[in-house]
């Protein structure tokens, strides 16, 4: 109560679409933010000792990108490859959460960096009309930078458990799909997928 967080955001894309010959295309996305972030009202007293509203001023202008080269070599083929990148804007809580009482409080950090994550993928789809579907293979990498959550920070004069959010470190994963899917002239649908991840931590 008394306190307001406010997050405001404009953001500006365009697309290119580039037709390199019959068969082959290139397709790349831009897109810019510009946010812009603050606090107004009432801080907790405990939690003044650690966080005023200015330490909740911030501007900031993420980047966020896709790529996709498109090969055709027939009509029931398409081999593509992906790249792409984006920052996801900080949530409220993360950024500006002050709850608790009791000596217990959870607050949120305004001046962690941006999460984000860089995927890529090459899949391989094969229409295949004799069973009015088609097949899908792909394999994939993402690299996640500073995730976020919650870590145990008791404060130096005693009294007070503080619950900052804090960058949580680093994950990368790589993956495969095969999806096989089809239909019969009664309108029967049917699809048979199978999914493998291997995932690596990286926490602070």
């Amino acid at each position: 109560n008394g306190a307001r967080f406010i997050q405001e955001t404009i953001a500006l894309g365009g697309m290119w679409d580039w037709a390199l010959s019959p068969t082959v295309s290139l397709t790349n996305s831009l897109r810019v933010d510009f946010g812009k972030q603050w606090r107004e009202g009432t801080i907790f007293p405990d939690v003044a000792r650690f966080r005023q509203n200015s330490d909740y001023d911030r501007s900031m202008t993420p980047l966020s990108f896709n790529s996709y080269l498109t090969w055709r070599p027939t009509d029931d083929d398409t081999l593509r490859l992906t790249v792409g990148g984006a920052p996801q804007l900080t949530p409220a809580c993360e950024s500006a959460c002050q709850t608790g009482g009791g000596g217990v409080y959870y607050i949120g950090s305004p001046g962690l960096p941006l999460a984000r994550i860089t995927a890529y993928e090459v899949a391989y789809d094969r229409n295949l009309d004799a069973i009015g579907g088609l097949f899908r293979a792909a394999l994939w990498y993402q690299d996640i930078r500073h995730s976020k959550g919650f870590a145990t920070l008791p404060a130096a004069d005693a009294g007070v458990l503080l619950f900052p959010v804090v960058d949580g470190g680093n994950s990368k994963a790589i993956g495969t799909e095969l999806e096989l899917h089809g239909s019969v002239p009664n309108g029967v649908y049917w699809s048979v997928d199978y999914a493998y991840v291997d995932i690596n931590d990286d926490p602070t």
